[in-house]
């Protein structure tokens, strides 16, 4: 079995997110459409796919993200992810109690 090839701008992603405060969990390996990374904050938590490029989620990560019902994310780059993420996360905390 060989190891899953990950985008270029992987680990740049990862530790970018973790720089700000999000819990990232590497699911790379998982395989059959899964995700990438799994993040965590505030108790919300996202399924992540990272792109590089102009490229595209393949036909098992489309149908992966069809089914799923939680929180999906395809990103880009650091900002991105943040962006995405922040927006995400600001949607669910307003009016709620820390």
């Amino acid at each position: 079995m060989r190891a899953k090839k990950v985008d270029a701008n992987h680990a740049e992603i990862v530790d970018h997110l973790r720089s700000i405060g999000w819990s990232v969990w590497n699911t790379s390996a998982v395989g059959r459409g899964f995700s990438d990374v799994v993040v965590a904050r505030l108790r919300h938590t996202a399924l992540v796919e990272i792109k590089s490029g102009k490229s595209e989620p393949n036909d098992l990560q489309r149908r992966f993200r069809d089914k799923w019902q939680g929180a999906y994310f395809v990103v880009r780059s650091p900002q991105d992810a943040e962006k995405q993420l922040s927006l995400w996360l600001l949607s669910h905390r307003i009016g709620k109690p820390a």
